[in-house]
Order: C-alpha cells, then structure tokens, then sequence
C-alpha cells in the first residue's frame, strides 16, 4: 500500500505524500490503532490497575506522537 514511500523506521525518513489507499484511507496511523486495539483487548482480558494504567500511558504517548507527525507532514504539504 505505501509502494515507494515504504520505508523502514529505522531510516527516519518522512514520505513524500500522505498515502490514502489500502489501510490509509481509513486511518492515518493503522500501526497506532492495531496497537491500541491489542491494548484495548489485554486491558478487557485482564482488567486490573496495572493493566488500566499502561493502557493510558500508551494512548497518552501515541495521542503526542499522532500530533507530533500530523504536524511534521502538514509541513510537507
């Protein structure tokens, strides 16, 4: 679906273009939401305090990390 904007992340490289195929048209960052459904899933499986708490923690992180890349590519545009 990324075709040539595919890169791996350890390059740190920003694509050229917003891709919207595939998963993309759907979801801007499907890796985040994949993540958060597991989460969601291990958070419903074993509700405790420790499940809950990493839950939030990893939702705070990838709400700043959404942002912070929305921003990046806005700047591309």
């Amino acid at each position: 679906t990324l075709g040539r904007d595919f890169h791996p992340c350890y390059e740190g490289r920003a694509p050229e273009t917003r891709v919207r195929t595939g998963p993309y048209r759907l979801f801007d960052h499907p890796l985040y939401v994949g993540n958060l459904l597991c989460m969601a899933g291990v958070l419903v499986a074993t509700f405790n305090a420790f499940s809950a708490a990493l839950a939030a923690l990893l939702a705070a992180f990838y709400l700043v990390a959404i942002r912070d890349e929305n921003r990046m590519l806005a700047g591309r545009a």
